[in-house]
């Protein structure tokens, strides 16, 4: 064997390329935030500010949180979150606990209502979850483009969405109860 090919010394005729050079994790701030997202960050916050939309701003280790506690016209108050990720091109948009559904109320109707909602919303997922809320999600992958008032906008659809699932379900309780 050659002895050259066994040494410790680094050899500058064999370094290792990546497969996916693209898939490298991007550098992040002291915030764990990559460069593209910080800058999505701030030209979203700017929007809020510009539009004068009051929504409060929370983070943890992994999410930027953006949150507004809203009541529909049919009464429902859902918590309206637009979460984006400190890492990844992904935004998230949430109205949580659109309605409870009564422990007293047959899972069935309420899981066919929801299925039937999934069927007819294009762009979000309504859920029940283990506590019996009712939320609709969405995720928008930014990879596309990014515009804070689309985004926003979306929001404004699964509020309006909200409202619509809320009035819905609540007749379904008093009918099934």
């Amino acid at each position: 064997m050659d002895q050259d090919r066994n040494s410790n010394e680094t050899n500058e005729n064999n370094k290792v390329t990546p497969l996916h050079p693209e898939r490298n994790q991007e550098e992040t701030n002291e915030n764990g935030v990559t460069e593209v997202q910080q800058q999505h960050l701030e030209a979203f916050q700017a929007f809020l500010v510009e539009k004068g939309i009051p929504m409060e701003a929370r983070e943890n280790e992994t999410h930027v949180f953006f949150m507004t506690q809203e009541k529909t016209p049919a009464g429902a108050e859902p918590m309206m979150m637009i979460v984006f990720s400190k890492t990844t091109t992904d935004v998230e948009l949430f109205a949580r606990t659109v309605t409870h559904v009564p422990d007293g109320v047959e899972d069935l109707p309420i899981l066919n209502a929801i299925n039937d909602f999934n069927q007819e919303f294009k762009y979000f997922r309504v859920v029940l979850d283990s506590d019996r809320d009712v939320t609709i999600a969405s995720t928008i992958d930014l990879d596309h483009g990014f515009n804070p008032a689309a985004i926003f906008g979306h929001s404004v659809m699964m509020f309006q969405a909200s409202d619509e699932v809320f009035t819905y379900l609540t007749k379904l309780y008093d009918q099934i109860q």
